[in-house]
């Protein structure tokens, strides 16, 4: 006659028997006998703390027999996403210093890197003009790529500056020649001159 009674309670502290009335809630639960599945809109307080209640239709084939009533702790819950939340900030916070060591040691292995090359590089440019010098570094990484590039500069350098010696031989050569032939003319308007005189005396 419209009653609505305990079947199972798994309550383990203060149970309720079969039989006895479930007065709370009925109206969701005469949605749930309806077949309809309800949760409560908001949290609720009772004797036994903060609550969310799930009620749901029980079938037996197509008849609906009975409803399912689920308690969720809102305390529990609470404190499931409070130890979530220490979990992600832990988590977070390993990660971060884990970033920071990782680019602490990139760091010191690219300032090692940068000073090896800078020190040959240095070796290069007090080498006296001595263009036969190479870098030398078998890092095996973009800094010795970078090596090699310089090195391949200073040899096309040095060969620059072989063509430029070799020129400058032959510019000189012919400065020479230039400055004999220049010697020969003199001589020459000299003799010219003196046949000039003679001539007018």
């Amino acid at each position: 006659a419209g009653r609505i009674e305990f079947v199972v309670d798994s309550d383990s502290d203060e149970p309720a028997y079969p039989g006895d009335e479930f007065g709370n809630d009925s109206v969701d639960v005469n949605m749930a006998l309806a077949g309809t599945t309800t949760v409560n809109a908001e949290p609720y307080t009772d004797e036994w703390g903060t609550h969310l209640s799930a009620y749901s239709p029980i079938y037996a084939g197509n008849e609906i027999v009975a409803a399912a009533v689920v308690d969720i702790s809102m305390d529990w819950v609470n404190e499931q996403t409070r130890g979530l939340a220490n979990l992600i900030t832990v988590i977070c916070a390993i990660v971060l210093v884990l970033g920071i060591v990782v680019l602490v040691v990139i760091s010191a292995v690219l300032r090692v890197r940068f000073i090896t090359l800078n020190s040959k590089v240095e070796e290069i440019t007090k080498g006296d003009g001595d263009l036969t010098r190479q870098i030398q570094l078998n890092s095996g990484d973009e800094f010795e790529t970078i090596g090699d590039n310089i090195n391949e500069l200073v040899t096309h350098i040095r060969e620059i500056m072989i063509i430029i010696s070799e020129e400058s031989g032959t510019l000189q050569t012919a400065s020479e020649v230039i400055s004999s032939n220049l010697v020969e003319a003199q001589t020459s308007a000299s003799d010219v001159s003196m046949t000039m005189e003679d001539l007018s005396a």
